[in-house]
């Protein structure tokens, strides 16, 4: 089984990989949280329920501000299902999004970036950013409900203010 992995490969830098649940502690790594932290999830195949509680329990007990790196879907699926995941201190700076070709099915998985290619605290979000297919150059389709799956960049203007 994959179980949860935490690195620092940098001063400010954690990646976090494997399986989130129930025996993922994150408490000690929490408390070494500096003034700012760059936490990565491009690592992460799996969190469930547990592993969910586990993050946001610990998280809260830092005043560090935390800035989430190539976060996958699933962790973006938390960020709008559970907003205490995030944490009161937070931003996302860049997460995944997948886009699917009805031209040619070809899928692709682009990393976008907040602030350049969405843009946080917008009251609604219709769809994600247009994006030509890899393959064939046909105009893509976000493969998410953009108002669940973006809902996190509303909330982002109001941990901000």
């Amino acid at each position: 089984m994959n179980r949860c992995t935490i690195v620092w490969p940098g001063e400010k830098l954690v990646k976090v990989s494997g399986i989130i649940d129930e025996t993922t502690m994150f408490e000690d790594t929490v408390a070494k949280f500096d003034e700012n932290v760059w936490v990565d999830f491009s690592g992460v195949t799996r969190i469930n329920s547990c592993g969910v509680r586990q993050w946001t329990r610990a998280i809260h007990t830092s005043a560090a501000r935390i800035h989430y790196v190539n976060c996958p879907a699933l962790i973006v699926d938390q960020f709008s299902m559970v907003p205490e995941f995030l944490g009161p201190n937070s931003e996302v700076e860049t997460f995944e999004a997948r886009y699917a070709c009805e031209s040619c099915g070809n899928e692709d998985i682009l990393l976008l970036q907040v602030g350049k290619d969405v843009i946080p605290g917008q009251e609604e979000y219709l769809d994600g950013p247009e994006h030509k297919c890899s393959k064939c150059g046909s105009q893509m389709e976000f493969d998410h409900n953009p108002e669940v799956y973006l809902d996190f960049l509303r909330e982002m203007k109001k941990n901000a203010a």
